[in-house]
């Protein structure tokens, strides 16, 4: 039993006008319990599931690094050609030590020496990519 008689009038009248439904109940005598069991049995009776969730995952799949050919040129260099990495080599400023640093770094995640020692290049070789020449030095 509520000893202030106001309060469940007032804090039924703010829950119904948030847009709850309201049921007193008192647990020592079950007054109101019957009204409660019915609206949840309503709600069990007529419930309706929510349709299958659609999967909106994104697939994103790398490009493959072999975006570029290796090829030998009529003077024996190896050309590799291929936009990418012939526009890293034309932005790549070579006379700067950070800017080289960085075009090893990428040369190395291609895996550039590898598949240039498959195609049979050797210390020494030279490996033309766009304007630019260099010389293979096997490590």
């Amino acid at each position: 039993m509520l000893q202030d008689e106001e309060t469940l009038p007032r804090v039924s009248a703010y829950f119904k006008e948030q847009g709850y439904e309201v049921f007193p109940v008192n647990a020592l005598t079950g007054e109101g319990l019957p009204d409660l069991v019915n609206r949840a049995w309503y709600y069990v009776e007529n419930y309706v599931p929510e349709p299958e969730a659609v999967d909106d995952t994104v697939l994103y799949e790398a490009k493959p690094d072999t975006d570029f050919t290796i090829t030998r040129g009529d003077d024996a260099s190896f050309i590799i050609s291929g936009a990418r990495i012939e526009k890293l080599v034309a932005m790549t400023n070579l006379e700067d030590e950070q800017a080289l640093r960085r075009f090893q770094k990428i040369w190395s995640y291609m895996d550039l020496d590898r598949k240039l020692k498959e195609r049979g290049c050797k210390d020494g070789d030279e490996v033309v990519i766009g304007d630019q020449r260099f010389t293979f030095h096997d490590l």
